[in-house]
């Protein structure tokens, strides 16, 4: 990560100097000025989607959901809780756990609280315990095969300290994105196209660096190999059904 502590006003300052603004704010928070007023306006949803743009290894995490409700609707069996700080979700951690397949890959949906009358269970409930925020549906096992309901999501991470420097500068870019079009004046399409291409630039290369420091799993074979050797899964001598279904290898 970064040796030197970045804040919030240094990337305010970043973003600015993009703009050609020479004069830096001081503190983000208390100046007055409307450079300072615009990047307070900006500053999160400037964070929230750099962060949404990848799966960051320092904004990344897992945890075990809260279940809401069990047969939800007629599509899925359960409904878990939205966590309030994640900006977006990356999978249901299926028995394969980070080696999924196609076939391994746990289905669901982000949807609205299902109202209990469209309940599949006899009696219906009367109320659930969540009904704000969103929901997961899925109908995958979780505890019912043994093993934990777990996802894996981007979460809203403030904290700089965490942040690398290509993601720091990334991230003042796209800041600069949104000031540019009020604290510029001549070609303001250019300077915003400029910027623009400018940030692609930089989170390109944050992505780079990010994959270059992680080791992933190696990839599945595909699944006619994984037939050959046994069944849909890999496991040999197990039967193994071909998809789209009535697909046969022979």
């Amino acid at each position: 990560m970064s040796s030197v502590e970045q804040t919030t006003t240094d990337i305010a300052n970043l973003a600015l100097s993009h703009c050609g603004v020479s004069k830096p704010l001081v503190n983000i928070s208390t100046d007055k000025s409307l450079e300072a007023q615009l990047c307070r306006t900006f500053i999160d949803i400037t964070r929230q989607t750099a962060l949404r743009e990848f799966p960051w290894m320092f904004a990344t995490k897992q945890v075990a959901p809260s279940l809401i409700a069990n047969q939800p609707t007629s599509e899925w069996l359960y409904a878990y809780q939205y966590p309030d700080d994640c900006l977006r979700l990356i999978k249901f951690m299926s028995w394969r756990l980070s080696n999924d397949t196609r076939q391994s890959r746990v289905e669901y949906k982000i949807m609205q609280p299902a109202p209990v009358n469209l309940s599949t269970l006899s009696p219906k409930p009367t109320s659930y315990s969540q009904t704000s925020g969103l929901w997961l549906y899925t109908n995958w096992p979780g505890v019912n095969v043994s093993m934990p309901t777990v996802i894996e999501y981007i979460f809203d991470n403030k904290n700089i300290a965490q942040w690398p420097p290509d993601f720091i500068i990334a991230m003042s870019y796209k800041l600069a994105s949104f000031l540019v079009m009020t604290l510029t004046s001549g070609d303001l399409q250019k300077y915003a196209t400029d910027i623009d291409a400018r940030y692609k630039a930089a989170i390109d290369t944050a992505k780079a660096f990010n994959l270059n420091e992680e080791q992933r799993p190696e990839e599945p074979q595909s699944e006619f190999i994984r037939a050959r050797d046994g069944d849909m899964f890999g496991y040999t001598g197990m039967t193994w059904i071909a998809e789209p279904a009535g697909f046969q290898v022979q």
